[in-house]
């Protein structure tokens, strides 16, 4: 990770925590700045593109007769 995306990162995070409304110390200011990029990267993988224009399943019958 260059300079510059770290900077990117750190930006990211402090805007997140100030629209949040959070208030946080330094130390958790720098473990959010550290997990942030590992946390993008697990999200990326949790939505599939070619699923993107897919029509949801359904998991139980719209009625109740059987």
């Amino acid at each position: 990770m260059t300079k510059h995306d770290k900077d990117d990162v750190a930006a990211t995070v402090d805007h997140l925590i100030a629209v949040a409304g959070m208030t946080v110390t330094p130390e958790e200011r720098d473990y959010f700045v550290r997990a942030y990029p590992i946390l993008r990267a697990s999200l990326r993988h949790l939505r599939l593109p070619e699923a993107r224009d897919a029509e949801p399943a359904l998991m139980y019958p719209a009625d109740n007769r059987r």
